[in-house]
């Protein structure tokens, strides 16, 4: 093996390396823990994010260990064969979704928005990579040819940025250094989509930025073109999944 054929493996070992973790994260915390226990992980893991009151997260662990306790028992019908594979996929999905509407339920306008971007930024770049494309098909009329090509752009970015959180959370990386490698990333990223489009879609996704910008510096929602269902009906879950 070549050198450059080595270091090409090595980037490529990092990267899956890299996707395997942002989806593991958080998931070695709820190994072998019973119902009660994976309830209350869950519910501490909302805590500051969505700055829950004592009540809210009260109502809240009784909505995650009702689910808990719903999918415990979906794993022992599955571990003794009575439900299928495909069954279980079912069954699991409409649980998380009954999950995430009690939760919303609970939340104010505020906090609802807060556990929306929440729960974006717990998926797997791949998740991520489709959402972020997928609010740019319609804005800029994204032809079939060029979605996967602006899919591989977002992966690429959004694989690099999980490695600057690992880092952060690690602290291998400050926090001004995490800052500029993030705005490295945008701005490549921002490149490799704009080679994508035509003179047309370029004008139309600098409107698109300049919109979202204003609306983010105003306090506005700038996820309002992911809906809270378009989240609870994907299979694929975020990255604290209850997949076995």
């Amino acid at each position: 093996m070549t050198k450059k054929s080595f270091i090409t493996l090595l980037m490529l070992l990092t990267i899956i390396a890299g996707d395997v973790l942002a989806q593991g994260r958080g998931k070695g915390k709820l190994k072998n823990k019973n119902p009660e226990q994976r309830a209350e992980i869950k519910t501490k893991r909302l805590m500051k994010p969505l700055t829950l009151s004592e009540d809210q997260a009260t109502k809240i662990k009784a909505v995650h260990l009702t689910a808990e306790n719903q999918l415990a028992s979906i794993r022992a019908d599955r571990s003794v064969g009575k439900l299928t594979k495909e069954e279980v996929k079912s069954k699991r999905l409409a649980i998380n979704k009954t999950r995430h509407q009690g939760i919303r339920a609970v939340l104010d306008t505020q906090q609802k928005y807060k556990y929306r971007r929440w729960r974006i930024r717990r998926m797997s770049p791949k998740k991520r990579a489709r959402i972020k494309t997928r609010r740019l098909v319609k804005p800029l009329n994204l032809t079939a040819a060029q979605r996967p090509k602006v899919r591989q752009v977002h992966l690429t970015a959004e694989r690099k940025l999980n490695k600057v959180r690992a880092g952060r959370r690690s602290k291998q990386i400050t926090k001004e250094a995490a800052k500029t490698q993030r705005m490295a990333i945008r701005k490549a990223r921002r490149k490799g989509l704009k080679a994508i489009f035509n003179a047309n879609q370029k004008a139309k996704y600098k409107a698109w930025r300049k919109k979202r910008d204003e609306k983010r510096k105003a306090g506005g929602d700038v996820d309002d073109d992911i809906t809270d269902e378009d989240l609870d009906n994907d299979a694929t879950g975020e990255d604290d999944t209850d997949e076995d």
